[in-house]
């Protein structure tokens, strides 16, 4: 296993901490943008653009999807 995808609710806190402990232990890590929910839409935005789009691949569902094929 080398890649982690990640996707569930709050974005801000789990996914953030999971994504940082992730890429701390030098997996690839996706996440699939539109099956992550934060506390706030404000908050789930804040966390994609500002900290996840910088240790993760971030993307949607379909995209990964078709990535796959």
């Amino acid at each position: 296993v080398d890649t982690v995808v990640l996707l569930g609710i709050s974005t801000n806190w789990v996914g953030e901490g999971t994504a940082r402990h992730a890429a701390d232990a030098d997996y690839r890590v996706i996440v699939l943008e539109d099956c992550c929910a934060g506390i706030s839409v404000e908050a789930h935005s804040a966390s994609i653009f500002n900290i996840l789009s910088q240790i993760a691949e971030v993307t949607t569902s379909e995209e990964f999807l078709t990535s796959l094929k």
